[in-house]
């Protein structure tokens, strides 16, 4: 059996406009490839801290391109919304652990991983993809900056 793994990291992607780079990945991913995806943790102690303390969290840099941050549940309802039943949470980890130094802050991302700076995530592709994240975008008609394809009944009917 052919295992295929690709890996994302989310930092740049909005969630809408992530739906059609999502595409490429599920598309080309085997049944059964692991998808590895690593993003801002929105729920990260110090963006918790600075919440409390009525501060911008860090992921959600307002003055750069870096303006989402994600938690473990916001990201798997966002790719089951997307492809409902394409993928299935096999793993999942911390990495980083702000403002420690690695040697301190590794063992605390192990330890406690929804407190890390940054969540991973590896999910097992469980379903055929046929452009569903495609298809959620314009049945949402969201608004992306992505190039989301030929129109697909167009397409469809020049392969039959």
């Amino acid at each position: 059996m052919l295992l295929g793994i690709v890996s994302s990291f989310l930092r740049l992607l909005p969630p809408v406009s992530a739906s059609p780079r999502n595409r490429g990945k599920s598309r080309v991913l085997t049944m059964q490839g692991l998808l590895v995806l690593s993003a801002p943790n929105l729920a990260s102690l110090h963006n918790r801290l600075l919440l409390l303390a009525g501060r911008q969290p860090t992921v959600l840099n307002l003055a750069s391109a870096h303006v989402r941050g994600f938690t473990v549940p916001g990201l798997l309802h966002f790719l089951n919304t997307c492809f409902p039943g394409g993928y299935r949470m096999v793993a999942r980890t911390g990495a980083n652990f702000y403002p420690f130094p690695p040697a301190i802050a590794k063992p605390l991302a192990r330890l406690l991983p929804g407190l890390a700076w940054g969540i991973v995530v590896a999910l097992e592709k469980t379903r055929a993809y046929n452009d569903q994240f495609i298809r959620f975008v314009r049945q949402q008609q969201l608004e992306t900056n992505f190039y989301v394809g030929e129109d697909l009944e167009d397409c469809e009917m020049r392969v039959r």
